[in-house]
């Protein structure tokens, strides 16, 4: 079993040292049809990162709004945007203008990274000003596309981390701000650090064991904390691959990207399985070997319709933004590693996370409870 302790890399480096180690092997596409393996991943990203320092991000310029859904050049902005050293702010498309600007506010964004054509489709104004990918795409140079060849080619991980002016980064540092309303509808910003989600990715690969033959079904938004954590950053450092989709509700389209890619793992909610049963054949589920529920309570017909359809039990998990976020899940036996045993409790949300601990205290004041007692996790 890993644990994150003080010689575990900073996210940035780890992500460096996967993209590497993976080289030519394919790292992720989506289903407009982009395909990358890890070195085109890097190459593109290091590209993009060139350019953005630049000509758009003022040296005073700490984070930056991202206003994409989950696809290809969504994971390269946000790699960019982590390798330039600053800290990305996945806006919510969702919700409305006023709040989206307030969110920008909140933040101080100078600038949201976003498409014409997602803006279009979504027909939201961020409030703040707009850097289009594809205005982007016409301005990266020769230039831009060579240094970023020759450095994703002829640097090791450990050269590369210091040549892009990250050797000072420390596990503190922030990575992202996760906007949650929670239950009081007023925005509030999350900031999420380096340890924050690299142990989470450490808790991920110690109980769920993403491998190279591994491909995630990638639907989750990148502003909510479990897509952020698990299909973008877990899914970028370590040696599965992911496939995305920009709407977990469009069934048809992740059905046919499960099957062309033959997905193993996949993190819904309980609506959007519903939506699944419905519209996805059970060929095309055929490969996933874990669906891993949260969110919503998981309902126990739901799970048995699910698993007499495709021959798959979900499982749940548990998780909530500020704690990083993955808190507990269960775990199936053909994810168990050598132990080889299940660790699943039906209508339990599973064991807590590599490094997490978790009591249980009574409603009224601070004590511990013990075994068997109802009380506030």
């Amino acid at each position: 079993m890993t644990h994150y302790d003080a010689s575990t890399p900073v996210i940035t480096l780890r992500l460096l040292q996967q993209l590497k180690q993976s080289g030519s092997r394919f790292k992720t596409a989506d289903s407009t049809g982009a395909r990358l393996s890890s070195r085109e991943l890097l190459i593109r990203t290091l590209a993009l990162r060139r350019y953005l320092l630049r000509e758009v991000l003022a040296p005073d310029e700490h984070r930056v709004g991202i206003f994409l859904p989950p696809t290809v050049p969504a994971v390269a902005t946000n790699l960019a945007v982590a390798l330039a050293d600053r800290v990305a702010v996945n806006l919510n498309y969702t919700v409305n203008s006023a709040m989206l600007k307030q969110c920008c506010e909140k933040a101080g964004l100078k600038h949201v990274i976003t498409s014409r054509k997602f803006i279009d489709k979504v027909g939201l104004d961020v409030g703040c000003p707009m850097v289009f990918l594809e205005d982007i795409k016409d301005r990266i140079t020769l230039g831009d596309k060579l240094s970023a060849l020759c450095n994703a080619r002829l640097r090791s991980a450990a050269g590369l981390h210091r040549y892009l002016g990250l050797q000072h980064k420390t596990h503190d540092d922030p990575v992202t701000i996760i906007f949650t309303s929670g239950s009081t509808g007023v925005p509030k910003g999350v900031v999420l650090s380096s340890k924050n989600i690299t142990s989470n990715i450490i808790g991920i690969d110690d109980t769920i064991h993403l491998s190279e033959k591994d491909v995630v079904l990638g639907i989750l938004p990148f502003f909510h904390s479990f897509g952020y954590t698990i299909p973008l950053w877990a899914g970028m450092t370590l040696p599965c691959s992911v496939v995305y989709h920009f709407s977990p509700l469009e069934a048809r389209p992740i059905g046919k990207l499960a099957e062309d890619y033959q997905t193993t793992v996949l993190l819904a909610t309980p609506t959007f399985l519903r939506s699944y049963l419905r519209r996805v054949e059970p060929q095309q589920f055929k490969s996933l070997d874990i669906v891993v529920l949260g969110a919503e309570k998981m309902p126990l017909g739901l799970a048995d319709e699910f698993e007499q359809k495709f021959a798959i039990r979900p499982i749940e998990g548990y998780g909530t933004t500020e704690l990083s976020p993955l808190v507990s899940v269960n775990v199936p036996a053909s994810r168990a590693g050598a132990a080889g045993t299940s660790r699943i409790r039906e209508g339990s949300v599973g064991l807590p996370m590599t490094d997490v601990k978790a009591r249980i205290v009574s409603i009224d004041h601070d004590t511990t409870l013990g075994t068997d007692e109802v009380g506030l996790l």
